[in-house]
């Protein structure tokens, strides 16, 4: 849309996985050789990926935030409004 020659990716937070699937779905599409080092910056696309305060297990974060013994995000919400996000998350309800 842009048409962007080269650019970078940077994800903060949860937007660290999907700067990581933006770029693992790059690397696939476009058939590249890339290593821990890095992207050849030479060629066209994507020359780096910059990770802010990273979550790379999403089964981690999202179990964490479903934990309703702890008192984080999800559980410091009214009863009612955790019960019905369970029967959206449940029901795949993600519209």
């Amino acid at each position: 849309h842009w048409k962007l020659q080269r650019y970078h990716v940077l994800g903060h937070s949860w937007g660290t996985i999907l700067a990581q699937l933006f770029a693992l779905n790059y690397v696939n599409k476009h058939n590249k050789n890339t290593t821990v080092e890095g992207f050849n910056t030479k060629e066209e696309g994507l020359q780096s990926l910059i990770l802010s305060g990273p979550i790379s297990n999403a089964q981690a974060y999202i179990s964490a935030q479903w934990n309703s013994a702890d008192q984080n995000n999800l559980a410091s919400l009214p009863p009612f409004v955790q019960h019905r996000i369970h029967a959206l998350e449940e029901s795949k309800a993600y519209d």
